[in-house]
C-alpha cells in the first residue's frame, strides 16, 4: 500500500521523483519544490502573498519535504509536495505568536 499525506495524496519519498517541479516565485528569489500539479496554484498564491502581505524570506519558505506530520501520525501534506509555508519564522506556527491567527489584526 502506498503512504498517502494527510489531505490523501500520495507521498513521495524522493526529491528526485519526477513529479515533483522547482520554480521561482514571480517577483522574488524564492525557489519552491512541488508536485507539478499544485505548483502553478502554489506560485500564484506565494506571488501575492509576496506582493499585497509581506515580501517572502529566503530560508523561511518551503513547499515539499518527505516528513511526518508534527501533529498526526500520517505524513504530512508537504510529503506529497501539496502545502506551502510562507516566512515561517515570522508568521504561523513557527512564528512569534505560536500559530496565532496573524492576518486578522
Amino acid at each position: 500500500m502506498t503512504d498517502k499525506s494527510i489531505n490523501g495524496w500520495e507521498a513521495i519519498p524522493s526529491r528526485s521523483d519526477k513529479r515533483l517541479k522547482m520554480k521561482i516565485v514571480p517577483g522574488s528569489n524564492v525557489k519552491l519544490t512541488m508536485r507539478a500539479e499544485v505548483l502553478p496554484l502554489f506560485l500564484a498564491l506565494a506571488a501575492d502573498f509576496h506582493k499585497e502581505v509581506a515580501p517572502l524570506r529566503n530560508g523561511e519558505c518551503g513547499a515539499y519535504a518527505f516528513r511526518k506530520a508534527r501533529q498526526a501520525a500520517a505524513f504530512s501534506d508537504h510529503s506529497s509536495g501539496t502545502a506551502v509555508d510562507l516566512n515561517w519564522g515570522h508568521e504561523g506556527a513557527m512564528g512569534p505568536n505560536g500559530g496565532m491567527k496573524f492576518m486578522n489584526d
